[in-house]
């Protein structure tokens, strides 16, 4: 509702929230409400109310995505403060929940499960290949590695299996 409200009752929401999880020990979600804010006090104030390590570097997150800067004495908390790490923890959470292996298009739309019908041919129009494209680039972005433009099984480039404009 905070986004409907005018704006003193906007802020005055925000802080009576900020306030309640306080209180209730939702350091994070106390958090993201004084990043909403923008109160600089505020959030070093929420990021020091806890000494839970785990949570200390959610919120070591939380405030280097938004690239606000607090200096920290712990070297681990500046590095997740300051993003300095943050392609290497991206690649130990894809190998965690395993999903390091690059994907097709194909196995993104789950194809193999769809009943077609035997007429039907099976064509590459050029919005479906570009469909494809996007959709292989935005799955396999943060791996450096994909099936569809890289892969070694095709002996054709996906980009020279279209003719003309395609290309």
């Amino acid at each position: 509702m905070v986004n409907l409200l005018p704006y003193p009752d906007d802020i005055a929401f925000l802080k009576t929230a900020h306030s309640i999880y306080r209180h209730y020990g939702k350091h994070t979600q106390a958090l993201a409400l004084a990043i909403r804010l923008n109160d600089l006090e505020l959030i070093q104030e929420d990021f020091d109310a806890t000494e839970d390590e785990s949570i200390k570097k959610q919120m070591a997150f939380m405030i280097g995505r938004q690239q606000i800067w607090l200096n920290n004495e712990d070297e681990t908390l500046s590095e997740c403060l300051n993003n300095t790490h943050l392609a290497s923890h991206f690649q130990y959470l894809a190998k965690e929940l395993n999903i390091l292996e690059p994907k097709k298009p194909e196995d993104i739309y789950k194809t193999h499960l769809e009943h077609s019908r035997s007429g039907a041919s099976n064509v590459d129009s050029a919005k479906q290949n570009l469909a494809s494209t996007f959709v292989n680039a935005f799955v396999n972005v943060g791996f450096g590695n994909d099936k569809l433009m890289l892969g070694k099984e095709d002996p054709s480039p996906w980009v020279f299996r279209n003719k003309d404009l395609g290309l």
